[in-house]
């Protein structure tokens, strides 16, 4: 049977707490993120680097994205969509 995961559980995957769901535990106002965005890891404000509040940075993620943990900074893949 099918079902949806519920988009503000922060574990969406019942016994692994190694992937989370990024929405339901942020706190920056700045970090706006969609629903089913996953990351694999438990604390993903604290892996954001380069994001300056006090220049009104914000990032935003789309929904149903994966964001992977342990990235060396300056490894990034920047795409720019039209």
């Amino acid at each position: 049977m099918n079902t949806v995961p519920d988009p503000n559980a922060i574990f969406p995957v019942p016994n692994i707490n190694t992937v989370t769901y990024i929405k339901p535990m942020l706190k920056n106002l700045n970090i706006i993120v969609g629903d089913f965005t996953y990351f694999s890891g438990v604390n993903f404000e604290k892996q954001v680097t380069h994001h300056y509040d006090f220049y009104g940075d914000k990032l935003i993620i789309e929904m149903k994205s994966v964001v992977g943990s342990d990235v060396p900074p300056y490894n990034q893949i920047n795409q720019n969509i039209k």
